[in-house]
């Protein structure tokens, strides 16, 4: 005769996490509004910064170019250098350092009438660089193994929402206020990613 087949204790065996179990998790609610504001941040500064240079600020466009140009290197430069830093730094500091640079360079650049607030752009790029994938490689510790597939799916389409909506917003806000409101829409959302993020840290981070 065979062996017995194993008994298998059932309160031993956990159920796999649904996603609507997922989004009853407050800190993937965070993550999800965290990446909503990252991305549209990132793409909001990318597309109205030249036109917020060149006809508010009266910046030729060949400079206006140059500064854009350094804008989207600067976040190349973040995620190229970002491989040295977390190791030494740690990911959950070099996000909290990378979230308040956002906040300080965004606010910068939200100076009216400052052709000088250009310069920000490259050091708001480079800050940014390292939030996306140190928010994605944190998720799995923060939200939990099974819950963190959903996470993520939840996140790339909060992510792309941010692409399409934040950009969006500040071009409203500029018909009514004028193309100066731009930056200080961009510098309030760089505030409300930041507070978002203090905000997970010490409902995660604190009690993993």
């Amino acid at each position: 005769m065979g062996q017995p087949a194993p008994q298998v204790d059932p309160v031993s065996v956990e159920k796999p996490v649904s996603g609507l179990s997922a989004l009853r998790s407050g800190r993937v609610w965070l993550q999800i509004a965290i990446f909503f504001f990252y991305t549209g941040i990132e793409v909001s500064a990318g597309q109205w910064s030249y036109t917020v240079l060149t006809e508010e600020r009266g910046l030729g466009g060949p400079v206006a170019g140059t500064w854009v140009t350094a804008y989207w290197g600067g976040l190349l430069a973040g995620r190229l250098v970002l491989g040295f830093v977390v190791e030494r730094v740690g990911q959950v500091r070099l996000l909290r350092l990378a979230t308040t640079g956002v906040v300080i360079f965004a606010a910068l650049f939200a100076i009216p009438g400052q052709p000088w607030g250009a310069a920000a752009l490259p050091l708001l790029s480079f800050s940014l660089a390292s939030i996306y994938p140190g928010l994605m490689a944190e998720t799995p510790r923060r939200v939990g193994e099974k819950t963190a597939p959903h996470a993520v799916g939840f996140q790339v389409s909060a992510a792309t929402a941010g692409v399409a909506g934040v950009p969006s917003v500040a071009g409203l806000v500029s018909e009514r206020l004028g193309l100066a409101a731009i930056g200080p829409v961009i510098a309030c959302c760089a505030l409300v990613l930041l507070l978002l993020h203090e905000r997970l840290v010490a409902i995660a981070d604190q009690t993993a």
